[in-house]
């Protein structure tokens, strides 16, 4: 046991030899893993074309190596298919109040509102928060000048992995906004939110208007 927490990933079954005895024998049955190794090799594709990879990938490691290092293996219903996915729902709520709620749709994976509304003021976006049964990473409000130029962002990050609820912050240290130009009070801008998930989607939830 070590402080690292390592973990890799098996991307094929197992290959298992047995001894006479009919035991298994450890230093010639073997798994093939990816992980996250910091090494680099430099390769060359079909095409003769040069690239580099991580190391540990297409690693082959053999069940006595693994046992002398102390990894533990394990999987979960869900990658092995004995379980359903659950779908990915996103949600925009101030208090008690549903702002914007919908589901990443399976078949082309874009986002389907059930709970939607045509205006955000300024005050109420940045008072509520993203919600979701997925990790959130990011989440940007994009506004629009007349012309439909983009003139200002305003991103909204986590400080968390894992976290499945995210604050709206005007400001702080999670938050990043470019600007163009400026934001006037009592104006109606169109917008759009959209969020980066952990599961690696990235949806617009909301496009409207915002009052500021």
């Amino acid at each position: 046991w070590t402080t690292a927490g390592h973990f890799i990933m098996i991307y094929a079954d197992a290959v298992v030899v047995r001894k006479a005895d009919g035991t298994i024998d450890g230093d010639k049955s073997y798994l093939m893993i990816i992980d996250q190794a910091q090494s680099w090799k430099t390769l060359t594709n079909d095409a003769g074309d040069t690239f580099q990879h991580k190391s540990s990938i297409n690693q082959k490691y053999t069940f006595a190596t693994l046992f002398k290092n102390s990894y533990i293996p394990f999987t979960f219903k869900e990658f092995i298919g004995e379980a359903a996915i659950e779908d990915t729902w996103v949600s925009l709520v101030k208090g008690e109040n549903t702002l914007v709620s919908g589901t990443i749709r399976e078949s082309d994976r874009a986002y389907e509102a059930a709970v939607t509304t045509g205006t955000l003021a300024w005050s109420e976006l940045f008072s509520s928060r993203i919600q979701s049964n997925y990790g959130i990473a990011d989440v940007y409000v994009t506004m629009y000048n007349e012309s439909g130029e983009q003139f200002y962002r305003h991103a909204v990050r986590t400080a968390t992995a894992g976290n499945k609820d995210l604050a709206m912050a005007e400001t702080g240290p999670e938050t990043t906004v470019w600007q163009l130009a400026k934001v006037y009070k009592n104006r109606s801008y169109d917008a759009n939110i959209e969020v980066q998930l952990a599961t690696g989607e990235r949806v617009v939830i909301w496009s409207g208007t915002i009052t500021t």
